[in-house]
């Protein structure tokens, strides 16, 4: 898995599916100018992010 990159430093590309973080715990969001979850909710507190993994091959 990839190490967690600061939202200061860089954010993902847009209309990117990531983890997220906002310190205590770990959500998948959807990048579009912010994050946002599956019920569309605008998550300003997002602290830290890295891209989803893989899926599983079998």
């Amino acid at each position: 898995m990839s190490d967690w990159i600061k939202v200061a430093d860089r954010l993902p590309d847009e209309d990117a599916d990531v983890l997220c973080s906002d310190g205590i715990d770990i959500f998948i969001a959807s990048h579009h100018n912010s994050f946002f979850t599956g019920e569309f909710h605008d998550l300003l507190w997002v602290t830290h992010w890295q891209p989803l993994p893989a899926p599983p091959t079998e």
